[in-house]
């Protein structure tokens, strides 16, 4: 299952499936914005730790094998 993916890949880098998934947004290699939604003060600190949250290309390469996305094509 994907969250239990995301939830496995998260733990190694210190952070929740939430916030792993908005850093794996954010660290796209073309431009990119994220729209968040925070109810609570603590939804809101958590989209900060997530924006902080810098991806490897390795680790992109690892999530994006696991959820069978494509790799941008820069040509």
């Amino acid at each position: 299952m994907i969250l239990n993916r995301a939830q496995k890949l998260a733990e190694e880098k210190g952070a929740s499936a939430i916030e792993f998934a908005l850093a794996y947004v954010l660290n796209q290699p073309y431009p990119m914005a994220a729209t968040i939604s925070p109810e609570k003060v603590e939804e809101l600190l958590s989209s900060l730790r997530g924006s902080e949250i810098l991806l490897t290309s390795e680790e992109m390469d690892l999530w994006e094998s696991k959820i069978g996305g494509a790799k941008y094509d820069e040509t």
